[in-house]
């Protein structure tokens, strides 16, 4: 990026994103583009890939001269630093490229200890870590992470700047306070493994902000943008939301701060509240669950049941018993929930499901029962061909699940019976089900 650009307090965020991508290649450039708007595609993972991936970046670490921080984690546990998942993550952050994720891995365990000290280098932080007034800030929902993806299965990060106020901390508290905050929630959705495949998109939501004490917000900024450039998240896109010249300064140090792989990701809206929303609607993302009403206030029920799961997931994690296993916090837009209600039916992934089963009701209205079994495990690897899973909800472990073959294929012959009731009634009859489940038709 232009060294003017940088020193350019007063710079537009629009110039400061124009200045990266001018700095950039034609092909660097439209894969921003794509990001940006959601049309991008995850890198398909060979085993090659992975395996050549990881001994590269295993021996780039090595020629690495400053990486302390790493050292003295990997001191603790060898086992921890080196385990192939999570290194993996890194990978994926940058594409598979093994000396950038190098560097990112080393600088992240920079970051961990500088917020969280050496007893947490290696260890998982959790919601007990968190002193009373971390947690009453984390509790005020300023940060949410949505329960929906966005249309290309991207998770979204909201900050609602509005409602941030540096009267409650001293400089140094606010700082650490709002560090360990993002670090923590950003590094929570790398857990998912589809997160960690389709990126995430954060927006930050200044409507109504009336920026006060600058230098500790860009002390803030500046902490969330070294964790941002050293978690294991690929940010995909960021959006800048407000409706005041005030907010300006604060949204061009974001694109400043960010280097230039995030700022060339970032999109301005300027508007109300309503036309800033709808414009994230033609980004693909959902505002249905959307932390922040049209008329400016701030919404906590989603945000609270996360705080809730969360705590759920670490106990659950704790008790050594008891192993977790593959979960899933943030079901797919593909994957198929087994649940009854609104908003099962409505998501998009058993939308999906009902239009694979209207595709094939008739072939398996008129099949033998043989057949029928064989028509539903057809339907289901149909559905894990589009990425998705059937999943269900550990209510001790607070996360998803998937289920296994017999169980998918028990919801996929579910779902053929309620299209045939659903026909039946529309036609003027009804179903009658019998001691052995089987249905029959019956004349009004």
């Amino acid at each position: 990026m232009p060294q003017s650009s940088v020193e350019d307090i007063d710079a537009p965020p629009e110039k400061i994103i124009s200045e990266a991508l001018q700095s950039l290649s034609l092909k660097e450039r439209e894969h921003a583009y794509e990001d940006i708007h959601g049309v991008s595609k995850p890198i398909p993972e060979t085993d090659d890939l992975v395996s050549t991936s990881l001994d590269r970046m295993a021996a780039e670490i090595e020629k690495i001269e400053e990486k302390s921080a790493y050292e003295q984690a990997k001191n603790l546990s060898e086992d921890i630093v080196t385990k192939r998942e999570t290194r993996l993550g890194f990978l994926r952050a940058d594409s598979f490229n093994p000396k950038k994720a190098a560097d990112r891995y080393v600088k992240y365990f920079e970051q961990r200890l500088a917020l969280f000290g050496p007893e947490k280098l290696v260890q998982d932080v959790t919601l007990d870590d968190f002193d009373e007034k971390t947690m009453e800030t984390l509790s005020r929902g300023i940060l949410q992470i949505l329960p929906n993806r966005d249309s290309r299965g991207r998770a979204i990060v909201v900050v609602s700047a509005a409602f941030f106020s540096s009267s409650q901390y001293t400089g140094h508290d606010a700082v650490l306070i709002w560090g360990q905050i993002f670090f923590y929630m950003m590094l929570s959705l790398a857990d998912d493994e589809e997160t960690q495949r389709k990126g995430v998109v954060l927006i930050n939501y200044s409507l109504d902000a009336r920026p006060r004490n600058m230098q500790l917000r860009r002390k803030i900024l500046s902490c969330n943008g070294k964790s941002i450039q050293c978690l294991p998240i690929k940010l995909l896109g960021v959006h800048l939301c407000h409706n005041s010249p005030m907010v300006q300064p604060i949204l061009s140090f974001i694109a400043r701060c960010n280097g230039t792989a995030v700022s060339v990701r970032i999109r301005p809206h300027e508007g109300s509240h309503s036309e800033c929303q709808y414009s994230l609607i033609s980004f693909g993302i959902p505002i249905k669950s959307f932390p922040i009403s049209i008329d400016g206030g701030l919404m906590l029920s989603n945000h609270n049941k996360w705080i809730q799961k969360r705590g759920l997931k670490e106990k659950y994690r704790a008790n050594k018993s008891l192993p977790l296993g593959k979960s899933i916090d943030l079901p797919s837009t593909t994957d198929v929930l087994l649940g009854r209600g609104r908003p099962f039916n409505f998501h998009p992934g058993n939308r999906l499901l009902h239009e694979i089963v209207e595709t094939y009701y008739d072939q398996y209205n008129s099949a033998p029962r043989e057949e029928k079994t064989k028509i539903s495990e057809d339907v289901v690897a149909i559905v894990h061909r589009y990425d998705g899973h059937f999943l269900k909800q550990d209510a001790d472990a607070g996360v998803w699940v998937e289920v296994s073959n017999l169980e998918a294929r028990n919801k996929v012959n579910h779902s053929f019976r309620r299209k045939r009731e659903f026909d039946l009634k529309a036609a003027g009859k009804k179903v009658a089900v019998g001691k052995e489940g089987q249905e029959k038709r019956l004349k009004v």
